[in-house]
C-alpha cells in the first residue's frame, strides 16, 4: 500500500467515526445544552459549545452543530445563549455541618461581625430572649476585634444566667457563660491542654470564659453536635448542602468530624433520605489532647467506603493553630511569645505511622514553618518505616500559610497535595489586627505562594474552610485570589503573585476531584463523567478581576438532576429536588479492615 493510499483510507476512518457520520446511529440523549461557552478543564479539549446528558452521566461534548445529533422527540434542549458553563465545583476544605448549623439551627453572629460590639451584644440577647430557661444559648462567627477579652460575666448578663457557648469566626476559640464552663467540668483546678489555654481571671485560677484553641476543641467545639437533636442535626445538613448547591459546588470534603455521632451519623441518615444531593468526604480527627488510645478507639470502626455520594476515609490532625499568635514557628512572634506544636515530633511520628500502615488517609492542619516542618518529618518518617506511602495515597496539608520551598519539594517526593485558602492572602481586619503586628515582615511577605506550589508541579485543591470568615463563596475566594486585596480593596494588596481564573478554576474543579479520588467521574466535563454542571449568569473569564465576587449561579447539576436553579434560567431557587445515585465503589478506593463500614441499603441508593 502507497503512503498515499494510507493516508486517503486514515482520513476516510476519521469521518466514520465522527459524530456527523454516525449521524441516525446516535441514541437521543436526555439532555442538551447548546449555544454556550463551556469551559470543560479537560486538556484535549479545553472549550465546547454543547454537552448532552443522558441519566447521570455525559454522553457528548462539543460543537452545538454536532449536538444535533443527540436530539430525539423526547430530548429536552437548553439554549445557553452565549453563557458560561462549568463543572461542578469542588470545596476541599469545608466544615459544612457547623455552617449548617449557624445557618439554621444556631445563632449566626458572622451576620454583624463587622458591625460594633454592641450589636452583635444586642443580638445574642434577643436571640436568647427566645429560649427556654434550660436551653442552650449556641452560636458562631463573634469577632475578637468586636470582643478582644470576652468574659463569663459578660455573657451571663446577656444570655440571662443560661448555658451558653459562642465560637469566634475562627471556630479555634470559645466565649463560655458560667453555667456552660460548669456543664463542661471547667473550673480553677482545670490544667490548660497541651496546645490550649483556658483564659484565667485575675486570681490567676478562675476561668474567665473564654478558652483558645484546644481547650475549646476539646469543651464546646467537640460536645456542641450532641446538644442538637437528631431532626436539627439533619435540618443543619440539609441547610449546608443547600447554601452549597446556590454557589455550584457539588462535592466537599468535611474536613473534622469530630465524633461519630454529632459528626458522621447525620450524613448517613440524610444520604438514607435521598437528600444529600452534594458528594461528601468525611474526615474523622486525631485529637492532640486526647491519650493516644483513646483517640484510636474513637477513630477505629468510623471509616467507610459508602457510594460515590459519602464515604470517610481520612484522619485530621491539626498540628499547630491559627496564623500570628498559635502557629508553630521556627521563630518567637513579635511579642516575645512562642506557642508549641500541639504534637511532639516523637509522638506525631509514631502515630501517623500507625494510621497510615492502617491504610488511611492524612489530612493535617499546619501553618507555621515549623509546623509544616514537623509535618513533613512525620510523614518521612512513616514513608521510611513499614510500608512505604504510595503515591496515590494523597495525603493533604492544609492551609500552609508559611510553606517554604524546601518544604515545596519535600511535598512533591511523597506527592502530597497542598490544600490553600485564596481569601486569606489579603488585609484581612485578623490579618491587620494580630498578623501583620505579631509576625515578621519578611515572613509576612513570603506568605500563601499559592503560584509556587502550582508551578511546583503539586496537585493544589481549593477550599473555603466554611465558615471561619464572611468570605466563602468561590468567586469571592477568586476575586481575592486574582487581586491579593479585600472584595472592597481597604487595606492595600497582599504581596505575592495572583492566580489566573484557569488555575483558580482548575484547582475547584479537577484538582479538587483527585482529592477524594473523584476525577474518574467528576471535576472536568468528559464523556463518560457524571453530569455535575453549572451555568453562571456572567463568563469570569471576560469580566474584570475585581467583578468575579459578583458571580451568580444560574443552574446547578448534580449526577444530571437540577440542585439549584431552573434550566429556564428564569426562576433561580433551591430545586428541592432529591438525586438518584447508584453504588459506586472503584477499586482504587483503600481497603479498610477496620469494622463498622456503612453502606446504603439498595432501596436507598437507586
Amino acid at each position: 500500500m502507497s503512503r498515499c493510499e494510507f493516508k486517503l483510507l486514515l482520513c476516510l476512518a476519521v469521518l466514520l467515526l465522527s459524530p456527523a457520520s454516525a449521524g441516525a446511529q446516535q441514541k437521543p440523549a436526555e439532555l442538551v445544552f447548546t449555544g454556550g461557552k463551556v469551559y470543560t478543564v479537560d486538556e484535549q479539549q479545553p472549550w465546547a459549545e454543547a454537552v448532552a446528558v443522558t441519566g447521570r452521566d455525559i454522553v457528548f461534548v462539543g460543537s452545538s452543530a454536532d449536538a444535533k445529533l443527540f436530539i430525539g422527540d423526547d430530548t429536552e434542549v437548553v439554549d445557553l445563549e452565549g453563557r458560561l458553563m462549568l463543572p461542578g465545583l469542588i470545596d476541599s476544605h469545608c466544615h459544612l455541618r457547623i455552617g449548617g448549623q449557624a445557618n439554621s439551627v444556631m445563632l449566626n453572629l458572622f451576620e454583624t461581625m463587622t458591625e460594633p460590639a454592641g450589636v452583635s451584644a444586642e443580638v445574642i440577647r434577643n436571640h436568647a430572649k427566645t429560649l427556654g430557661e434550660d436551653d442552650w444559648v449556641l452560636g458562631t462567627g463573634w469577632s475578637p476585634s468586636q470582643f478582644p477579652k470576652p468574659t463569663r460575666q459578660e455573657l451571663d448578663a446577656l444570655v440571662g444566667g443560661r448555658k451558653a457557648m459562642l465560637a469566634d469566626d475562627t471556630q479555634h476559640n470559645g466565649w463560655y457563660s458560667t453555667a456552660a464552663l460548669q456543664y463542661f467540668g471547667i473550673d480553677a483546678d482545670t490544667p490548660n491542654p497541651k496546645g490550649g489555654v483556658i483564659v484565667r481571671e485575675e486570681d490567676g485560677k478562675t476561668p474567665s470564659g473564654h478558652l483558645l484553641e484546644k481547650a475549646h476543641m476539646l469543651a464546646g467545639f467537640r460536645q456542641t453536635p450532641q446538644l442538637f437533636t437528631l431532626a436539627q442535626q439533619e435540618t443543619a445538613i440539609k441547610k449546608g448542602v443547600s447554601l452549597q448547591n446556590e454557589q455550584g459546588i457539588t462535592s466537599i470534603i468535611e474536613a473534622a468530624s469530630m465524633t461519630r455521632e454529632g459528626g458522621d451519623d447525620p450524613y448517613k441518615r440524610v444520604a438514607a433520605m435521598g437528600e444529600l444531593n452534594l458528594r461528601v468526604s468525611i474526615n474523622t480527627v486525631h485529637f492532640s489532647p486526647l491519650d493516644d488510645e483513646v483517640n484510636l478507639k474513637t477513630i477505629q470502626g468510623r471509616p467507610f467506603q459508602g457510594t460515590e455520594m459519602l464515604d470517610c476515609r481520612t484522619v485530621k490532625w491539626a498540628i499547630d493553630g491559627v496564623p500570628g499568635t498559635m502557629a508553630f514557628m521556627s521563630e518567637p512572634y513579635k511579642d516575645g511569645t512562642h506557642p508549641p506544636a500541639n504534637y511532639d515530633q516523637d509522638r506525631l511520628n509514631r502515630e501517623v505511622d500507625r494510621y497510615t500502615e492502617m491504610g488511611m488517609r492524612m489530612m493535617f492542619h499546619c501553618e507555621g514553618d515549623a509546623g509544616i516542618d514537623m509535618t513533613l518529618k512525620a510523614m518521612e518518617y512513616a514513608h521510611a518505616t513499614g510500608k512505604p506511602l504510595g503515591m496515590d495515597d494523597r495525603h493533604i496539608m492544609t492551609h500552609l500559610d508559611h510553606v517554604q520551598p524546601d518544604h515545596i519539594e519535600r511535598m512533591k517526593k511523597l506527592n502530597i497535595i497542598a490544600q490553600v485558602q485564596f481569601h486569606w492572602a489579603a488585609a484581612t481586619t485578623y490579618n491587620q489586627t494580630t498578623v501583620f503586628k505579631n509576625v515578621r515582615k519578611e515572613l509576612v511577605d513570603q506568605m500563601y505562594p499559592f503560584t509556587d506550589l502550582i508551578d511546583a508541579g503539586l496537585h493544589v485543591g481549593a477550599g473555603a474552610d466554611w465558615p471561619t470568615s464572611p468570605e466563602w463563596k468561590p468567586w469571592e475566594l477568586m476575586q481575592v485570589g486574582a487581586t491579593r486585596t479585600m472584595l472592597d480593596g481597604e487595606g492595600g494588596r497582599f504581596p505575592g503573585e495572583s492566580l489566573s481564573v484557569e488555575q483558580m478554576v482548575k484547582a475547584f474543579t479537577i484538582e479538587g476531584a483527585y482529592a477524594i479520588w473523584r476525577e474518574d467521574i467528576i471535576g472536568s466535563i468528559e464523556v463518560g463523567k457524571r453530569a455535575d454542571l453549572i451555568v453562571l449568569a456572567n463568563n469570569i473569564f471576560e469580566i474584570k478581576p475585581e467583578e468575579l465576587s459578583q458571580t451568580r449561579v444560574l443552574l446547578t447539576l448534580l449526577n444530571g438532576n437540577p440542585v439549584w436553579g431552573a434550566k429556564n434560567f428564569e426562576k433561580v431557587q433551591p430545586t428541592g429536588e432529591s438525586v438518584e445515585y447508584g453504588d459506586y465503589v472503584p477499586g482504587h478506593f483503600c481497603e479498610f479492615t477496620l469494622p463498622g463500614v456503612w453502606r446504603p441499603k439498595k432501596s436507598e441508593s437507586k
